[in-house]
Parts: structure tokens; C-alpha cells; sequence
């Protein structure tokens, strides 16, 4: 179970560095099924004032699959430079249980998972690619996360929500 918890939070936290806030492109994906690699799972829950605005995010496949490696690409800006200190408060609920409430360092997480950017983040242009491998044995259930990401000054950097139902794959789309 934490080994699964984990990969979702990776999950969660890779798309959080890149996150943004202006694009509507979540529902969208949800509404028409237009294009099937788009995280429908995810979606940004924040807004214009956030440090980070998001261009596009592509998952592979677009629903995380027990036992299979997904594939994070972000694309997007970041209105200033990306510090240490940066962390983002995480909560982790299957079904309507609370099963992990943490507060976890930006920057560590980048450097312990040697994703292909680390801190300092310079602002500007950002491309983040990172691989998961979701277990094998990951509980059949729906599975929510919450992502509240902030700089070393406390200033909002980013806001996701992610849920997967691995209790029935075919179900992606929800109402974060």
C-alpha cells in the first residue's frame, strides 16, 4: 500500500513542478475524449495568481495501469525563479479515507527521483519528463490526491487534483 500511495504522490508531484492555471484543457479532455493522452485524471485547481502556468501535459498512457510504467510530460512557464525551501502539502485518500497527509520538499523530490530538472528553477520555459512504475499490486480502488504546492516565501507555485479508479480502469473521468 505505500509503495502504491508513493508512485500516485510521484505521479502527482512531477505534474505539480509544472502545473498551471490558465488553461482549460482538463475539461475539455474529460468532455470530448478528443485526445486520449491527456490527464483527465488531473486537474489544475488553481488560478491566475499561481507562480506556475501550465502549456500542456501529456501522460502514457493517458490512465496509469497496474504493473506499467507511465510516462510525464509537462511543458509550461514559471513567472519566477523556483528556489529550495519549495514544498508542496500532499493528501492521499482512497475512497473517502484520509491515508497519508504529508508535507514533502520540492527540491528533494527532484533530486532524489533525478527528474530532469532540479533546483534552482530558473523562471521561464520549463520541459519536465519523468517515468513512474505503478505497482502490481496496487489496492483496487479509487484513489485521490491532492497537491498544494508553495514557494520558500509561501506564495502559491501550484494546485492539482488527481484521482484514479483502479478499481475499474475505464472510468477516468471525474468530477475533482
Amino acid at each position: 500500500m505505500k509503495i502504491a500511495i508513493y508512485s500516485l504522490l510521484l505521479l502527482a508531484l512531477n505534474s505539480t513542478i509544472v502545473s498551471g492555471f490558465e488553461l482549460d484543457y482538463f475539461e475539455q479532455a474529460s468532455s470530448s475524449h478528443a485526445n486520449p493522452s491527456k490527464p483527465s485524471i488531473i486537474k489544475d485547481c488553481g488560478d491566475k495568481s499561481y507562480m506556475v502556468e501550465i502549456k500542456d501535459i501529456t501522460l502514457t498512457p493517458a490512465v496509469p495501469v497496474p504493473g506499467k510504467e507511465i510516462s510525464v510530460v509537462a511543458t509550461g512557464h514559471i513567472k519566477e525563479k523556483l528556489l529550495p525551501g519549495a514544498y508542496a502539502d500532499v493528501l492521499v485518500k482512497v475512497g473517502d479515507v484520509d491515508v497519508l497527509k504529508k508535507q514533502y520538499d520540492l527540491c528533494q523530490v527532484m533530486k532524489d527521483n533525478k527528474t530532469n530538472i532540479q533546483c534552482p528553477v530558473k523562471k521561464g520555459k520549463v520541459k519536465f519528463t519523468h517515468k513512474v512504475t505503478i505497482p502490481k499490486d496496487i489496492p483496487k480502488a479509487l484513489f485521490k490526491v491532492e497537491v498544494r504546492a508553495f514557494d520558500v516565501n509561501k506564495k502559491k507555485l501550484a494546485c492539482l487534483n488527481l484521482a484514479v479508479d483502479f478499481k475499474n480502469p475505464e472510468n477516468t473521468f471525474y468530477d475533482l
